[in-house]
């Protein structure tokens, strides 16, 4: 029954468009109006905290999701715990958010806390083992996570290049070659699903730029053998290398009897989903080309 709580319901139902509606509705003035910026702030401020009990029961959150909820919303609770003087709470939680965090290859959050944890053990009295510990964590994910931006950033770079038309084929392939060459190697020691995708976007790109669709496809197969094999790898991941394998294999006019790749595609999907109608669109083309007019 408060005007905060009828404000939410105003907004939800659509009563109010717009600032303006609601400061007339509620204080008969305009937006500028002090008390209507503090009612509007003040819901604000609650939806967020609201963001901290979403129900990750629901069928649309996979295990993967499920963990990077509650590993993001565990460590700033240890945050806050830390900045009140409560150590040895907060090591607990970094410590049982680090343990997920490890097992789904969340490498950023994974960096933060052995940070955090090293600081702290470095200033508790006879406890050298555990800051060793945590200090040659935190040099060995530091490295991951700046590799895997540096792929990142190769592979956005690329994408800016190469779909805005900002250079030719040539220097984007060139330049794919150049990252491609240098991140490859790379791989084995940084092992995580993250630089494999960006790393093999690059290698993609290498060869779309250069209109080899033979190649690319090749590069499509080794990126998804690798995925498979990781749990930790999501069905995003896996599907930007299928549709391309799919968009590849039309080009080059070869048609699957059993529509191998595309079935791959759909079981990564769903139905209805943005995505579903990318595949959809990608499967039309290929049936239009191998002359399966009716199916298409």
């Amino acid at each position: 029954g408060s005007r905060t709580e009828e404000f939410y319901e105003g907004i939800s139902k659509e009563r109010f468009t717009s600032d303006e509606e609601a400061a007339m509705f509620f204080f008969g003035t305009n937006e500028k109006d002090p008390n209507y910026r503090k009612l509007r702030n003040k819901l604000i401020r609650q939806l967020i905290n609201t963001a901290f009990f979403i129900d990750v029961q629901q069928p649309m959150f996979n295990e993967r999701s499920k963990a990077q909820y509650h590993c993001y919303r565990d460590y700033a609770a240890a945050f806050i715990l830390r900045t009140r003087e409560a150590h040895q709470s907060s090591v607990y939680l970094l410590q049982q958010v680090l343990e997920q965090a490890i097992k789904f290859e969340f490498t950023e959050l994974i960096a933060d806390i052995c940070r955090q944890l090293r600081s702290q053990f470095a200033r508790t009295p006879g406890d050298s083992s555990n800051h060793e510990k945590f200090s040659e964590l935190h040099r060995i994910y530091e490295e991951k996570r700046y590799l895997e931006f540096k792929a990142f950033d190769y592979q956005e770079n690329l994408i800016h290049h190469y779909i805005n038309g900002r250079s030719t084929n040539e220097e984007v392939h060139k330049l794919a070659a150049q990252y491609f060459e240098e991140l490859l190697p790379k791989a084995p020691s940084v092992d995580t699903v993250q630089f494999y995708l960006h790393t093999y976007h690059v290698g993609v790109i290498k060869f779309l730029s250069a209109n080899d669709c033979k190649k690319a496809i090749e590069i499509c197969d080794e990126a998804l053998q690798i995925l498979q094999a990781r749990k930790n790898s999501n069905g995003g991941a896996l599907l930007s290398f299928a549709i391309q394998k799919l968009a590849c294999l039309t080009q080059l006019r070869k048609f699957e009897a059993d529509d191998k790749t595309a079935l791959y595609c759909f079981s990564l999907v769903e139905e209805g989903g943005f995505n579903w109608f990318r595949v959809m669109e990608l499967q039309f083309y290929n049936r239009i080309y191998s002359h399966r007019y009716q199916d298409a």
